[in-house]
């Protein structure tokens, strides 16, 4: 598991990024942090690791999600 760089960065200063989490290779979650030591933080979190390992819950998803 792990975070990638930004893939996107919105505009205006001290804006968030958005991260990608990827799982065997696969992109999985996205998800917005301020820079890569809050994403890595994010990822180091174990209800985030507990739910990756059997299947993210609709918690992870919102209106907002964009397919």
């Amino acid at each position: 598991m792990s975070a990638r760089e930004p893939v996107q960065q919105p505009e205006g200063a001290g804006s968030l990024h958005v991260f990608v989490l990827e799982i065997d290779r696969r992109p999985t979650l996205a998800f917005q942090a301020r820079d890569i030591g809050e994403a890595q933080e994010i990822c180091r979190d174990a209800d985030l690791l507990t739910d990756a390992a059997h299947g993210f819950p609709s918690k992870y998803y919102s209106e907002k999600t964009r397919l």
